[in-house]
Order: structure tokens, then sequence, then C-alpha cells
């Protein structure tokens, strides 16, 4: 058997250095393919969504302390979720959007509430009749829960931006960019009131990474189109307390031989106008594929990727070599 490891990392903000203190095993599931961590006033939530043996799939809502030790653990397995990284809490509960692995099948995603004690309140399995495959991100716009959504027809997609209650009452549901020539992630409000997202297009074998930023009705305030590249990507994005965004994006492959490659990654800030403030770039390799920003109250950046963390000022300077 294998296990899931819990590495409990703070940084400090002006410093790309973290202090680990402490790191755990949990005997929950073979094979750990995909998780989430979110920090209570009184302990810690992991979402770990895991491979058993042969295709089964085990899914887990685990909560512990801040020592790291098991206070309460759900299994998910026989509410037909299998895969799902989203969640949110507040003081009346905690929330997921999951879905089902395997066949695709109507209204695919599926919304859970569970109180502070991981006792189920509320299932609902969501879409009004949509083919619904993924839940892309989940986020709050205003006390509802924000969600983006994917509906696939043969190899294409439409995305969808649907708002619920947290009773999972269905609010509204708006489809996102008709054309099905890309994919949409990152949803985001804005102090202002904005939804800030992530869309990436492939069309003709070119792919373009758009960041933007509409109304909850889906119109567009304005939108951040990075120049055309056959390897641009963006993993994540972050709304700052003055309103602006920075995300994560990578393009200028070189190739250095057959086999390797080198791609610069850097991480670039908007303001609420959508201007570019400025970009900070990464060369060294252990700062590659970065997955997830975060912003701090004051604007400062922190973020992680698949071989380290760091820490960016709100206005970084060559200080900061990445």
């Amino acid at each position: 058997m294998k296990y899931i490891p819990l590495l409990f990392l703070i940084s400090l903000w002006h410093s790309s250095e973290a202090q680990t203190y402490f790191s755990k095993n949990y005997h929950v599931s073979y094979n750990d393919a995909g998780w989430n961590v979110l920090s209570l006033e009184d302990g810690i939530l992991i979402l770990d969504v895991s491979t058993c043996e042969g295709p089964t799939t085990c899914t887990s809502l685990l909560k512990t302390d801040f020592d790291g030790n098991l206070i309460w653990e759900v299994l998910l397995d026989s509410l037909r979720v299998t895969n799902g990284t989203n969640i949110l809490t507040d003081s009346s509960g905690i929330y997921l959007s999951m879905y089902r692995d395997g066949p695709i099948e109507p209204l695919n995603v599926r919304l859970l509430k569970f109180d502070h004690n991981g006792n189920l309140l509320k299932y609902k399995r969501i879409g009004d009749g949509l083919e619904l495959e993924l839940p892309l991100s989940m986020n709050w716009y205003h006390g509802q829960l924000l969600l983006g959504l994917d509906e696939r027809f043969g190899d294409s997609t439409l995305t969808h931006m649907a708002f619920y209650t947290t009773d999972f009452d269905s609010v509204k549901t708006i489809p996102f960019f008709k054309d099905r020539k890309g994919n949409s992630s990152e949803f985001h409000t804005s102090p202002d009131g904005y939804i800030y997202h992530l869309r990436i297009f492939n069309s003709f074998n070119e792919i373009k990474i758009n960041v933007i930023k509409t109304d909850e009705y889906g119109s567009i305030h304005w939108q951040k189109i990075s120049n055309r590249s056959t390897s641009n990507f963006a993993t994540s994005l972050a709304v700052l307390p003055d309103g602006g965004c920075v995300t994560h994006w990578n393009k200028e492959a070189t190739i250095w031989s057959e086999d390797t490659f080198e791609v610069v990654e850097y991480v670039v800030k908007l303001d609420a106008d959508g201007n570019e403030l400025w970009r900070h770039y990464f060369y060294d390799r252990n700062y590659h594929l970065i997955h997830h920003l975060f912003a701090t109250e004051n604007g400062d950046i922190v973020g992680c990727g698949q071989f380290n963390y760091f820490a960016l000022p709100n206005e970084p300077d060559s200080s900061f070599v990445g």
C-alpha cells in the first residue's frame, strides 16, 4: 500500500523560502491521483481523489488538526462521485463540486454539502438536462456558489457559468463562448463585482490564452490576449485586493536536443482595466509547471509548482531570482 503525504508549508511572503512544520502519511488509498488542501480556523481539510486497485477510484474528505492528527474522515465512493478538487467552506458547511469518472452521462456533476463534523447535509446532481462533464472551478460570488461547468459535444465543449445558492438551488446558468473552440477555467470574483477567468483557445493548431473580465451575465468588460504560440498554456489565476489579477503563463519553448526542451514560465500581473503591469520570468527548472497562485491581503503572491513553492512581493525586483 502507498500513502498520501500531506506537507504543511508556511511561506514567508517576501521570501522564496518555506518552513516545513510537519509531514504526515495517511492510510487512505493506494495511489494518490489528485487532492486539494484548505486551511480552517480549527484545522485542515484534505480532499483526496485516488486510484485504488484496478479501475476503482477512492475519494475521501479528511479533517486534521494543525499537527496533522486525523479528526474525521468521510469516504465518498457511495455517493457516486470519484473525481474533483473544488472545495469551499463557510460557517454553515463544507462544499464540494465533484464528478463521476467513467462513461459520460447526463448531469454528471454533483454538489455536496457537509457540516463541519463531516456529516452529509445536501447532495444534488446539477445541470438542468445539460450534458455536463466536468466542474472546472468553484468560487464565491456574493454569497452564491459560482461554478465553471463543461458541456461536451463530441470533440468540442461549451463552457457555462453557473450560479447556485448554498442549498444548491439554481440561480442562473450562462453559456459562455458558444464557438466551442476553447476551454475556460479559474472563475474568480473581483472586488468590483466582475468575474475573471482564463480561456485557452485552440484553433488551426495555434493555442492562445485569454484573461477575460466579464459581468455576471457573461458580457465582456475586457480581455487580454497572449501572443500566439504553439506552446502557450496557463494553469492558474488569482485576484488581487486592488481589483487586478495575476496569472501564470508559459511559452517560448527552446529545443535543446531531440528528447529534451526548456519552457520559460512567467507570472503576469494585470490591473483592473487589463493593463499589464509586470511579468516575472522563472528560468530555474525547480519553478516549472506552476499549478496554483494565491494572493495575500496586501497583494503579495504565493505560488506552487511541480517541484517548489515561491513567494513574490507585489512589486518584484531583481533580488528575486526564479
